[in-house]
C-alpha cells in the first residue's frame, strides 16, 4: 500500500467513502488528496491540507502548462494574421475554450 498522497478532483475521479479525515465533511468537488492504506482510502479536502508542498508544485505545474498554451495560442493567432490563414480559426477557438484563454483570432 502506498504511503505517499496522490492528487486529484472530485467529482470527475472518487476513492473510497470520500470522506475528508480531517474535517470529517464529504468531498463532492474541487481538489482532493487520497493516500490506500490496508483498511480504507484516507482522503482530504485541499484547504484542509494546504500545508502539503505538494500543492505548491502542482500549482507551477498546472501555471507552467497555461503558459505554455497561452504561448502556443499567441504563435497560432500571429500566424493566421500574418498569412490569413482561416483553417486555424477552429485550433484557436478550441485551445481558447479547453484552457481559458483569451486572445483576439
Amino acid at each position: 500500500m502506498s504511503k505517499q498522497w496522490n492528487y486529484s478532483c472530485a467529482p470527475a475521479s472518487q476513492h473510497g467513502t470520500m470522506v475528508c479525515t480531517a474535517c470529517r465533511k464529504k468531498i463532492t468537488e474541487g481538489q482532493y488528496r487520497v493516500r490506500e492504506t490496508p483498511e480504507a482510502y484516507l482522503s482530504q479536502h485541499r484547504k484542509c491540507s494546504e500545508t502539503d508542498p505538494n500543492w505548491g508544485e502542482l500549482n507551477a505545474q498546472a501555471e507552467k502548462k497555461k503558459q505554455h498554451f497561452a504561448n502556443y495560442l499567441a504563435a497560432c493567432i500571429e500566424f493566421k494574421n500574418e498569412w490569413d490563414c482561416d483553417e486555424l480559426d477552429e485550433l484557436i477557438h478550441e485551445l481558447q475554450a479547453a484552457h481559458g484563454i483569451k486572445g483576439d483570432a
